[in-house]
């Protein structure tokens, strides 16, 4: 069976569905989640909905009526020398009844991946980072299998922070975020 998906900026009648996705999350890379941490990235992606800008989206996978994925996506806000030719994935979900099996086509990610790399092609911008779990790193190519967005781009692993380190470049600790209790792979795609 076929299930259709599609996506849009989430807004502000999408944020019940939103905390609901957030505060279910019990872990992250096999990692725990505490609640502050989850709370803070609540008040995050609802300022970006709440208050849009031109540099912070947070998409939704919707199946029907129901938020199935959210995906969040940053622009640099300050003018960098040389400018950053990249953005920002800083937060990617799926809702339980959606998370298995793990398949962007499958949880409605795919479409959100889709919006997210056109609005930055049409910026001139063809690069995506982001971090995650390095006990997780390998599962990007098996991600990339399970998606018709991803063919025409190629990820690389270009950094690894050990747990409790922080990066010294300022883009990299953009990317890597928070001091983590556990190593903290940097990933890249780049349009081939």
């Amino acid at each position: 069976m076929n299930i259709e998906f599609h996506s849009k900026l989430l807004t502000i009648e999408s944020l019940p569905e939103l905390k609901d996705i957030i505060l279910s999350r019990q872990r992250v890379g096999g990692y725990p989640i505490d609640r502050k941490s989850a709370l803070t990235t609540l008040e995050k992606l609802s300022a970006c909905i709440i208050e849009p800008d031109n540099y912070s989206f947070v998409w939704g996978g919707y199946h029907n009526d129901t938020l199935c994925s959210v995906l969040s996506q940053s622009f640099a806000k300050l003018i960098y020398n040389p400018p950053i030719q990249n953005w920002l994935m800083s937060y990617l979900a799926v809702n339980s009844e959606w998370r298995s099996p793990w398949n962007y086509s499958k949880n409605g990610l795919d479409q959100c991946w889709k919006e997210a790399f056109h609005l930055a092609e049409s910026r001139g911008i063809y690069k995506v980072r982001w971090s995650l779990p390095t006990a997780w790193a390998h599962t990007q190519e098996r991600t990339k299998k399970t998606s018709v967005t991803w063919k025409d781009y190629t990820i690389k692993t270009y950094a690894t922070i050990p747990a409790g380190e922080v990066p010294l470049n300022m883009l990299d600790k953009w990317v890597a975020g928070n001091v983590k209790t556990y190593d903290v792979s940097l990933k890249e795609a780049f349009k081939l």
